[in-house]
């Protein structure tokens, strides 16, 4: 390696702790471009034409570039993403007719199940389910059900069955009622149709969490239901 040009690479900020190791091991420097990845940006920061911040950034390019290869490749997913919908007025208003229509009807029903299970001592872990999922069905415009990314799905699975059987399916056979009822005045039919989506959140509920809409989310979430 020429003189000018040992130079160039040792003025780049971004190679100096590569030229210290090639002057500790002789013979290596010339085989350093090609154990990285990255032969072609080596080659063009050699080039003495360049100012040294042009380097720099070329340098700095060519390892982000070759990061983001790596991370592409070794099937990583840097993406991230969010709740689907927004808080607006539209979703308060929503609230509002749902809760004097609707919610404040199931709530209590959620509020009973969640009292008399926590009566039983045992059924405590599902009373509060119940207490979680009241609150949902008083003011769910606006918020989403997603998966939870630290479940257990064998305690899940558990935990619906009991779930369905001590109250989920007297929940879910209410919502489908006030459904029902919702969408005969025509003008309820929005209403009905998110009372539907909520009779499948009481079946099984266990495994799921609620956020706002437009919360950033895991990578690896899944959206469960979005109202």
């Amino acid at each position: 390696i020429t003189k000018d040009r040992a130079e160039v690479i040792v003025n780049t900020p971004p190679v100096r702790p590569l030229v210290v190791l090639a002057n500790i091991t002789p013979g290596l420097m010339p085989r350093l471009p090609k154990l990285f990845g990255y032969s072609g940006v080596f080659e063009r920061v050699m080039d003495a034409e360049q100012t040294p911040v042009d380097r720099s950034e070329t340098v700095t390019s060519g390892v982000r570039h070759h990061a983001s290869r790596f991370w592409h490749t070794s099937g990583v997913n840097t993406q991230t993403q969010s709740a689907p919908g927004r808080n607006g007025p539209l979703h308060v208003i929503g609230n509002i007719l749902w809760f004097l229509l609707a919610g404040i009807w199931m709530a209590i029903g959620y509020v009973v199940s969640g009292v008399v299970m926590c009566i039983t001592i045992i059924g405590i872990p599902f009373g509060i389910q119940s207490f979680k999922l009241a609150g949902f069905a008083l003011w769910p415009f606006g918020r989403t059900v997603v998966y939870r990314t630290d479940r257990d799905d064998a305690l899940s699975f558990v935990g619906n069955i009991i779930w369905l059987v001590l109250a989920g399916f007297w929940l879910a056979v209410g919502h489908v009622l006030t459904g029902v009822l919702l969408c005969v005045t025509i003008i309820g039919i929005p209403f009905g149709v998110a009372s539907f989506k909520l009779a499948g959140l009481a079946l099984t509920p266990f495994g799921k969490t609620v956020v706002q809409s437009g919360a950033p989310l895991p990578p690896e979430a899944r959206v469960c239901l979005a109202l």
